[in-house]
């Protein structure tokens, strides 16, 4: 009885996003200049609902963003990334 009021209390406070899918992405931005830029679209991107994580690069002009798939999509980090100046695109 005990194991399974834990289990039960378990399964009713879990979030539901331990569920969803993480899918990682690469977005290109070639508006990237400077060494203040990354650190500008990293924080913007963390803001989205979703996203986990967020490793830009300025060399290679691009950022490596981690999201739940059921929580944002790619309008939702494209648009994060322009709203800032920095307009992206899905590295094909």
């Amino acid at each position: 009885m005990t194991c399974r009021f834990v289990l039960s209390a378990y399964a009713s406070v879990a979030p539901s996003s331990a569920m969803a899918a993480a899918q990682t992405i690469v977005l290109t931005l070639p508006g990237m200049q400077c060494h203040a830029c990354p650190v500008a679209v990293q924080r913007a991107l963390m803001r989205v609902n979703g996203v986990s994580k967020a490793q830009a690069s300025l060399p290679r002009r691009e950022v490596v963003v981690t999201h739940e798939d059921s929580r944002t999509g790619i309008a939702g980090l494209t648009a994060a990334t322009a709203a800032i100046g920095y307009p992206s695109a899905v590295r094909k």
